[in-house]
C-alpha cells in the first residue's frame, strides 16, 4: 500500500510540474545553445528539423519521431551543463496518460546535439527537472508497473 500511495504521490508531482512548465508549440524556435551558435528548430508534423549555424557553417539534422499525436518542443538545460537543450515530446498513443520525451543536449565537442539516454528504461516518460537539485526524474516501466529514475547531474 506504501508503494501505491508513493507512486500517486509521485505521479501528483510530475502532473503539476508539467503544468507549471508548459512546453512550446511554435513551428519554428531559434536559440543560442552555446556562444557564436545558433540553433533553428522547426517542427513539421511528425519531424524536428534542426539547423545549426556556427559563424560560417551550416548544418542540418531531422529528427523522427514515430506517434500520430501533436508534438511539442521545450528549450532547457537538461543536464545542468550550462547550455540550452532541448525536448521533443508527444502524450502516448495509448490513452494518452503519459507524456513521452526525446532529449537531445549539445555537445560543445561534436558541436551538434546528441540524444540523452536514460539512465532507467528505454525512453523518459513524464520528464522533471529540478534545477536546484541538479536532477532529471523520469518515470519507466519494469515488469508492467511505471517506477521512478533519478538522474543526478
Amino acid at each position: 500500500m506504501k508503494k501505491l500511495r508513493f507512486f500517486f504521490f509521485i505521479f501528483s508531482i510530475i502532473s503539476v510540474a508539467q503544468r507549471a512548465a508548459p512546453a512550446v508549440s511554435a513551428n519554428n524556435l531559434s536559440f543560442s545553445p552555446d556562444s557564436g551558435v545558433r540553433a533553428t528548430l522547426t517542427l513539421n508534423d511528425h519531424e524536428v528539423h534542426i539547423i545549426l549555424r556556427n559563424g560560417q557553417s551550416l548544418t542540418t539534422e531531422t529528427i523522427q519521431v514515430d506517434t500520430e499525436k501533436t508534438l511539442s518542443l521545450e528549450i532547457k538545460d537538461y543536464n545542468f551543463d550550462g547550455r540550452k537543450d532541448f525536448s521533443v515530446s508527444h502524450v502516448d498513443d495509448g490513452m494518452g496518460t503519459y507524456t513521452i520525451y526525446q532529449i537531445y543536449v549539445f555537445s560543445p565537442q561534436e558541436r551538434k546535439f546528441v540524444p540523452l539516454q536514460p539512465k532507467c528504461g528505454d525512453e523518459f516518460i513524464n520528464v522533471v527537472v529540478l534545477d536546484k537539485k541538479r536532477t532529471l526524474t523520469n518515470s519507466y516501466f519494469s515488469n508492467n508497473q511505471i517506477k521512478t529514475c533519478i538522474m543526478k547531474f
